[in-house]
């Protein structure tokens, strides 16, 4: 075998220098792509962190409008590993119609809007309707589920009678809570997905 020439070695190191600098570019670029990525149950949820700090969570929903595929962006403001830690024991299961209630001052800083219109949204992609009289009673619903978001001393969510769920939330969480229930409802809608 010839040796190689000085000149020969010098670009060898250059396509070698390309080489790792390139291949340092795409694992830096995949290293960051993956720690952006939450995988949560086999739900892909990008991390998105906002120049005012806020971060937040998003799902990519596929859904079918006027015959086309189109994808609607969900955001959770919290980490859907976070809201585990949310006490749940209920096996949701909402029927067609559901009535909202709250009991209680759950605006805690504009928080309470953002849950309330997040768990509306993500209700109506699921397929159910939002019921609007309010002097429906939530004793024991047949027809309908009632959920009832409500100050507590603790934050909690339960089913508490057949069709009627509670959504405790103690000093503000208003928001961990209503995205922890709406995470159930997410969790639905991408089983249904997969079908």
């Amino acid at each position: 075998m010839a040796k190689l020439k000085k000149e020969d070695k010098q670009i060898l190191l250059v396509i070698l220098i390309g080489i790792i600098i390139i291949g340092s570019f795409f694992a830096v670029y995949y290293i960051k792509k993956s720690a952006e990525t939450i995988d949560y149950k086999g739900m892909k949820f990008r991390m998105i962190k906002k120049s005012d700090g806020i971060t937040t969570y998003q799902y990519r929903i596929p859904l079918i409008v006027k015959g086309e595929r189109v994808d609607y962006m969900f955001y959770l403001r919290n980490n859907p590993w976070e809201l585990e830690k949310i006490n749940l024991s209920a096996n949701i299961s909402l029927l067609d119609y559901i009535l909202l209630k709250s009991e209680g001052d759950l605006t805690c800083g504009g928080d309470g809007f953002i849950a309330a219109g997040n768990l509306g949204n993500a209700l109506i992609i699921d397929g159910k309707k939002l019921l609007v009289n309010k002097s429906l009673p939530c004793e024991s619903p047949t027809k309908y589920s009632c959920i009832i978001i409500k100050e507590s001393n603790q934050t909690r969510i339960a089913e508490v009678r057949k069709n009627v769920y509670e959504i405790d939330v103690a000093n503000c969480e208003v928001l961990k809570a209503v995205e922890r229930f709406t995470l159930e409802i997410l969790k639905d809608i991408h089983s249904k997905t997969l079908e």
